[in-house]
């Protein structure tokens, strides 16, 4: 039976550990990066916070580039209230986003 010193016990925690946090990474980035989750479809106000989110831009930069007020997106990111369809329509085609039929 090999003895192991407090150091190399540490060290295998550590491993262990940063193993664990690599694994719970990788799984949220997996379920992030899918749009689906089972049978749930993103909506179209999800994949916008999504978006949100993801850009490089803090919530400030954000609504003034898009033309929306800062305290209007900022609700929206959290939670608080909806946009209304304008709105929507200025976030979405800053962000890139398109409203497109899906063919049958």
């Amino acid at each position: 039976m090999v003895q192991r010193t407090n150091g190399e016990q540490g060290i295998k925690k550590i491993l262990n550990f940063h193993t664990y946090l690599t694994c719970i990474f990788m799984i949220i980035i997996i379920k992030l990066d899918n749009e689906t989750n089972g049978s749930h479809v993103m909506t179209l106000t999800e994949k916008l916070k999504r978006a949100c989110h993801e850009s490089e831009k803090n919530r400030y930069r954000l609504a003034k580039a898009a033309g929306l007020e800062y305290a209007s997106l900022h609700r929206f990111l959290d939670g608080k209230t909806g946009l209304n369809s304008a709105s929507m329509d200025k976030l979405a085609k800053h962000l890139g986003y398109e409203l497109v039929k899906k063919g049958k």
